[in-house]
């Protein structure tokens, strides 16, 4: 997971694997929440135990769903400079 200083609002981030639903039997991979697909980080909330932490984020593709810091892999981008 990358360092939690990163994971700030307007920082881009890239699935470096799909989506994995552990919770859920009848969906447990998230179908257009693929390798490669990047978003933009809206919050980050790391209250109570890591099963909590969640990072809010707008997907390129047009999906709110939110990142599971401790299970999704993904990576932050370099800040773009101006």
């Amino acid at each position: 997971m990358p360092n939690r200083d990163e994971l700030k609002a307007g920082r881009r981030i890239r699935l470096l694997q799909q989506m994995r639903n552990t919770n859920s039997s009848w969906k447990p991979i998230e179908e257009r929440m693929t390798a490669g697909l990047e978003g933009t980080i809206m919050m980050a909330n790391f209250d109570g135990p890591p099963s909590w932490h969640q990072v809010i984020v707008t997907w390129d593709n047009g999906s709110h769903l939110n990142l599971l810091p401790y299970v999704d892999v993904f990576e932050v981008l370099p800040e773009e400079k101006e």
